[in-house]
């Protein structure tokens, strides 16, 4: 008895500590020896459905969004911090490509939401505010004074549904404006950054307070401390002027932002209270087409892009022409060419023809709200044979599709525009793969990967020799390795780009013979195709106009990609 009694006492004690260690019993608890039971949560731009959930604090235990973006905590999790990743917003049917958190519990809550204004929220308690605190620093930053941030769903409160969509709108302008100087901070690392500079903005003591997202001084000041964060990962001439980049990106940009982010808060505060009171469906229905417009506008991008080389001249010589510039691509009425066309000459004058040539951008920026004439286009995977377009890709992340077998995948690439011609130069990307199952996952990431296209069709892939082969993996049955291309390799199957056990043969026999061995069926994998490349990659959407692809972060990999999930049957 003495031993059995032992045996217990030492089985008991463990698990205690485990509990405590996954934000479960004892004190994290506030004493309670019994963690909360059913804690629901819910993942919100719109609801995420498909989407990844982590318990950070509860070694990192996953589950998986339904339909509506719900998920139950684990038992022994409820007091976790939260992070969502991946799926798709059902109330605009597009991939959601950032990252959500929700700060650890501090009371006995049994719902938990976890959006945009929650990792505002979090990023506040980084800075050192216990959540309570954060909160309500928030709220009075968003004039949403009396609603608990924490728990209120913002798909039954209409006004916290605007400004939940309208901050991430903000954040991943954010984004792009400061992805548009040139750096190497990698997308997922740029999400974190700017909700920490926009809730500096929005909380400061010399925040405007007005709730408005809006609000020059906000953008401006998240726009700063974005690139104050990253100005390690910028070019050394950017470094060198940075000030002068602050001040003339917020004059460039700031207009523009705050037009994409009032259209979404008017788009969803417009909707009739009975319509809103309908549900999810009924939202998406009133709102769909002005959110999804605004979130694929590639006006801030096209901009910066453009006017980058002035960006580092005295801001007391471009910035107020940046403005105008702004204000009238924002604005996009009839007196805007003008307006534009004025503002250029002006900088021109100021900068010198060396530093632009109004002549070569002042199309782009006239019609910087039109899509791009130059891309190339990212076509989908095709599986055993199957081709499956982007937008059936994109609703796979929801319900996925099945599949026999997830070998022979080929990525479709074509040329449009320019790329749709003779006589195009090589263009050298770099690639990569992740496939995810349940917490396991390998990456395969190729530094090297030349394409070359003949009037629009890929004729030619390959990795070159010299090229360097990176493979990381989880799995038990495939060992992370990597290794240098001894010579050319041909990865081009039917004009499009293969990533099957042809190519992983060609490059590593032994890696491809250790794949064989890793069964999926009855399984569920996340496949995440990124290339890295300097043109712009599109994808043409069910009423077959185009659209920026969305990016993705794989592994060193920063780039274009596309996602999708396929239930393996065999």
């Amino acid at each position: 008895m003495k031993h059995k009694t032992l045996k217990l006492s030492v089985l008991s004690i463990a698990l205690t500590s485990l509990l405590t260690a996954c934000g479960g019993g004892g004190g994290s608890d506030g004493g309670s020896t019994t963690p909360p039971a059913n804690v629901q949560g819910r993942a919100i731009d719109g609801p995420l459905s498909g989407a990844t959930v982590t318990f950070n604090d509860c070694n990192n235990a996953q589950t998986t969004t339904d339909a509506s973006g719900n998920f139950t905590f684990p038992t022994g999790c409820s007091k976790s911090l939260v992070t969502i990743t991946g799926g798709i917003d059902t109330a605009t049917d597009l991939p959601f490509t950032g990252e959500l958190k929700a700060p650890r519990s501090e009371g006995a809550q049994n719902k938990i939401v976890v959006s945009p204004i929650t990792t505002l929220i979090q990023a506040n308690v980084a800075a050192g505010a216990s959540p309570a605190q954060a909160a309500q620093q928030v709220a009075a930053a968003l004039n949403l004074t009396g609603v608990d941030l924490l728990s209120a769903d913002p798909m039954t409160n209409q006004a916290l549904y605007a400004k939940t969509v309208a901050v991430q709108e903000l954040v991943e302008q954010i984004q792009t404006a400061v992805a548009g100087l040139g750096g190497s901070t990698s997308q997922a690392d740029l999400t974190t950054k700017a909700f920490t500079a926009l809730q500096a903005a929005l909380t400061s003591s010399s925040a405007p307070n007005s709730g408005a997202l809006t609000s020059a001084a906000t953008i401006s000041a998240a726009l700063s401390a974005t690139v104050d964060a990253v100005k390690n990962d910028l070019p050394q001439a950017t470094q060198d002027k940075l000030a002068n980049v602050k001040e003339n990106l917020s004059a460039l940009t700031s207009s523009v932002i705050a037009n994409n982010v009032t259209k979404i808060e008017t788009a969803i505060t417009s909707v009739p209270a009975a319509t809103f009171n309908n549900g999810t469906d009924s939202i998406k229905t009133a709102t769909q087409s002005a959110i999804v417009s605004t979130k694929e506008s590639v006006a801030t991008q096209q901009i910066i892009e453009a006017l980058a080389p002035v960006l580092t001249s005295a801001p007391a010589s471009v910035a107020e022409s940046l403005k105008e510039i702004s204000v009238a691509v924002a604005s996009n009425n009839s007196s805007s060419a003008s307006t534009i066309s004025t503002a250029l000459d002006q900088i021109q004058t100021n900068v010198g023809t060396g530093v632009i040539n109004v002549a070569d951008i002042k199309d782009t920026v006239t019609k910087a709200n039109d899509f791009y004439a130059d891309y190339l286009k990212l076509e989908g995977f095709s599986i055993q044979s199957t081709s499956y377009t982007p937008t059936a890709l994109n609703a796979s992340l929801a319900t996925p599709i099945n599949v026999s077998s997830i070998n022979n995948l080929l990525v479709g690439v074509s040329g449009v525009g320019k790329y749709n011609t003779t006589g195009i130069t090589p263009i050298t990307t770099g690639a990569a793969l992740k496939i995810a199952v349940d917490t396991k996952e390998i990456t395969i990431i190729a530094d090297k990967l030349n394409l070359e296209f003949t009037a629009g069709t890929l004729t030619k892939a390959v990795i070159p020799s010299g090229a360097k082969v990176d493979v990381k993996s989880t799995l038990n049955t495939v060992a992370s390795t990597n290794f240098t291309v001894d010579a050319e390799k041909n990865v081009l199957s039917g004009n499009k780009i293969a990533l099957n056990t042809t190519t992983l043969s060609s490059l590593s026999p032994s890696l491809a013979s250790q794949l064989t061995t890793f069964s999926l069926k009855d399984k569920t994998a996340a496949l995440t195709a990124v290339i890295s490349a300097t043109p712009v990659f599109a994808i043409t959407k069910a009423d077959n106009t185009a659209t920026l692809a969305s990016k993705y972060t794989v592994g060193t990999v920063d780039g274009s990609g596309i996602s999708a999930k396929f239930k393996v049957t065999q």
